[in-house]
């Protein structure tokens, strides 16, 4: 069985490369900050994705780094990450995007269930 915590670096990885890809210029701006911008994203938000993409890849590896953590900055690392996914998921199910609404939200969903499993060593 895969366990939560590779799920999570999983999940984080992928959000991760989308905003990697944003912040470099790929049209995919339908599917993320609201769905506002079809194509290539404006340079604010291009920024934005680029401080997201280092963001969550930091998440990443702090979640890959964990399990040799002491139990109490592990434990509020992975609830911590499960109330930044969880909002993640309510807002992106209230996109007008639909992108966003179900593509998004459920993955959001998934890292929210798995950040809170790997919670436990």
């Amino acid at each position: 069985m895969i366990s939560a915590r590779y799920v999570s670096v999983g999940v984080l990885g992928v959000v991760s490369a989308f905003h990697a890809g944003l912040a470099a210029g790929m049209p995919w701006g339908a599917a993320a900050w609201g769905g506002h911008h079809s194509g290539v994203l404006p340079g604010p938000l291009r920024v934005a994705s680029g401080c997201a993409c280092v963001a969550w890849a930091l998440a990443a590896a702090a979640v890959a780094r964990a399990p040799s953590w002491r139990r109490r900055p592990r434990w509020l690392l992975h609830v911590g990450l499960t109330s930044v996914a969880t909002v993640g998921a309510v807002v992106n199910a209230l996109s007008p995007s639909g992108f966003e609404r179900y593509g998004w939200a459920p993955v959001c969903l998934v890292l929210a269930l798995a950040a809170w499993r790997s919670r436990q060593p």
